[in-house]
């Protein structure tokens, strides 16, 4: 926190009005969900809470991806980054739906009469969108990192393994941090 806080005054005015944005975000994410029992009041109608996180997470990364202008990130690498996020926290929420149902009452799948393959279907628009990145600008490392983090958890997300579900948040996270430091180390 302290080298964070020493490199503000380092930071580019464009990056750090984006952060504030992002922070603002992140902070009304956690009034809403965490702090506050208007969570409990909200209509499940829509995953909120995970299209919350998957929208600051991925703001989170154009921000470090582009540091100077948010234009110059490819608008399909970008979107389907927030659908590999959002099917990546629909995922978590589903397989901890017995726990949800007590701990945290915002997640989508607390309440376990939910559209059961919404994850595989924001895992497979993330994997869409990766390959139209491919397919219309070559292979990058974005959209090879878009491909494999959303074919990985997808696979996940299909195993009946026991040791592979009771452990699904570490292994879907670590996925998608693994293969993005793989994609751009080639």
């Amino acid at each position: 926190m302290v080298i964070g806080v020493a490199t503000i005054p380092l930071l580019d005015p464009a990056t750090l009005r984006a952060g504030i944005v992002v922070a603002l975000a992140t902070g009304l994410y956690f009034l809403l969900f965490r702090w506050s029992i208007g969570a409990r009041l909200r209509p499940n109608v829509l995953p909120a809470k995970e299209i919350a996180i998957a929208l600051c997470f991925t703001a989170g990364a154009a921000i470090a991806a582009s540091s100077r202008d948010l234009g110059d990130l490819p608008a399909l690498d970008l979107a389907g980054l927030a659908w590999l996020i959002l099917g990546n926290c629909l995922l978590i929420s589903r397989r901890e739906s017995a726990r949800d149902a007590h701990e945290d009452p915002a997640a989508f799948f607390s309440n376990r009469s939910r559209a059961r393959l919404l994850p595989e279907i924001a895992l497979s628009a993330g994997l869409g969108l990766g390959a139209l990145g491919w397919w219309q600008s070559g292979m990058t490392s974005a959209s090879l990192a878009l491909i494999l983090c959303a074919v990985l958890t997808l696979f996940l997300a299909r195993t009946r393994s026991p040791v592979l579900t009771r452990h699904t948040q570490a292994i879907a996270d670590g996925l998608h941090l693994l293969v993005w430091l793989v994609a751009f180390l080639f």
